[in-house]
């Protein structure tokens, strides 16, 4: 049971290498204004945005949100998660709903296609919201040896490696879930969490991480033109308060609310 069902619902489908998209639109009489919600790292989907969808919409917009490959109603391709995937995919989504432009709102992972989208096609992009982006800069495939190493223990963020994934991926979920929510009584938030989490594989997440290095996010963050709001939260446990605030830097004229 929903808050607001959507009013339409489809797929788009990548013309790069035929993944299909599932998305959903809330289409109030007389919208004016559009806000897509991007989907974030394939661990969880579209549902993530269930509290923003039925707000915006009941303030009169339009909303479009769209499960990320890998996860929800979308296919699950064995490789094919790179920023530049993703960034096709949501054009394949726009092309599909025939919007030409359209407010952009990321989180975490979802911060890197959000960006390249921006400076990559301005003209579609009218305003854009990274909220916690996971937008590392200068990442190398170097970086991720720590990911492939065996961990000394399951302990904390050593059960984010790819051979615990594989020996108790259920267990890191519960972990992140529980990391990411550290507020009090974020039992729902938390449950939520580990349900979309547990809707893809621990295959599925080991191809995202392996495949996310973007060399040249810094160039796209300095191209964004639009109005641009970067929103991080000081006890971010999972992103550092200091990678919102180089994201922010990086984009000229930016605003940030931490």
């Amino acid at each position: 049971m929903r808050a607001l069902e959507p009013d339409s619902h489809g797929f788009a489908v990548n013309p790069l290498d035929g993944v299909r998209i599932a998305w959903e639109a809330w289409d109030p009489p007389d919208a004016e204004r559009l806000v897509v919600f991007l989907p974030t790292w394939s661990l969880v989907h579209s549902r993530i945005w269930k509290f923003q969808v039925p707000y915006f919409a009941y303030q009169g917009m339009r909303v479009v949100t769209f499960d990320g490959r890998g996860n929800g109603r979308s296919d699950r391709p064995a490789s094919g998660y790179t920023t530049d995937h993703f960034t096709q995919d949501t054009l394949a989504v726009l092309d599909a709903l025939n919007i030409q432009q359209a407010a952009v709102v990321a989180h975490s992972a979802g911060g890197r296609w959000a960006i390249q989208l921006a400076a990559e096609h301005p003209e579609r992009v009218t305003h854009l919201a990274l909220i916690a982006p996971a937008v590392r800069f200068h990442e190398t495939p170097e970086s991720l040896a720590g990911f492939h190493s065996t961990p000394p223990d399951r302990e904390g963020f050593h059960k984010y490696t790819e051979l615990h994934w594989r020996e108790d991926y259920p267990d890191f979920v519960n972990w992140f879930f529980a990391t990411i929510c550290n507020e009090p009584h974020s039992t729902k938030q938390i449950e939520d969490g580990v349900g979309w989490g547990l809707e893809t594989t621990a295959e599925v997440l080991i191809a995202t991480t392996n495949e996310r290095v973007t060399p040249h996010l810094a160039e796209l963050a300095a191209a964004v033109r639009c109005p641009a709001l970067v929103l991080h939260g000081d006890r971010d446990e999972i992103i550092s308060l200091d990678v919102g605030r180089a994201v922010h830097q990086s984009i000229a004229g930016s605003r940030m609310v931490v």
